[in-house]
């Protein structure tokens, strides 16, 4: 595809971009940037300290330009898009590691606080994290 061209999948987190009154594609451009994006906040996720300012410098964004784009791809500030990648990490984790503490998940995705931690990741998926 062309570099203009715009791919058919909705943003990757935030808002349903669906509807019609603020119906939007992603360009080919835009959902590259996101990945790269994403595979950073991965890359960096067990650093508790990771913040916008650190992805910012990464993408080669002033703090500014970075925060609106990530907000017009995603409808999430860059926190809560960290945050959320970090809480569907957590629960890839506990899927495959049903025995793993609680604590260990918690720690592998750059979290300190179990009780921050178990009411964010109960508003993003409905129930408390669970442990066999």
């Amino acid at each position: 595809m062309a570099q203009g061209d715009t791919a058919t999948e909705p943003p990757i987190y935030g808002q349903d971009a669906t509807d019609s009154d603020n119906a939007f594609q992603l360009t080919n451009l835009d959902t590259t940037w996101l990945d790269e994006l994403r595979a950073l906040i991965v890359e960096n996720m067990a650093n508790e300290s990771l913040h916008a300012n650190d992805l910012a410098r990464l993408m080669y964004l002033s703090r500014t330009n970075f925060f609106a784009k990530v907000k017009a791809l995603t409808g999430l500030s860059p926190a809560q898009l960290i945050r959320d990648i970090r809480l569907d990490t957590a629960k890839e984790i506990m899927l495959q590691n049903p025995k793993l503490p609680l604590r260990d998940v918690v720690a592998q995705v750059g979290l300190t606080d179990l009780r921050t931690f178990s009411n964010n990741f109960k508003n993003r998926f409905g129930e408390l994290p669970k442990r066999n």
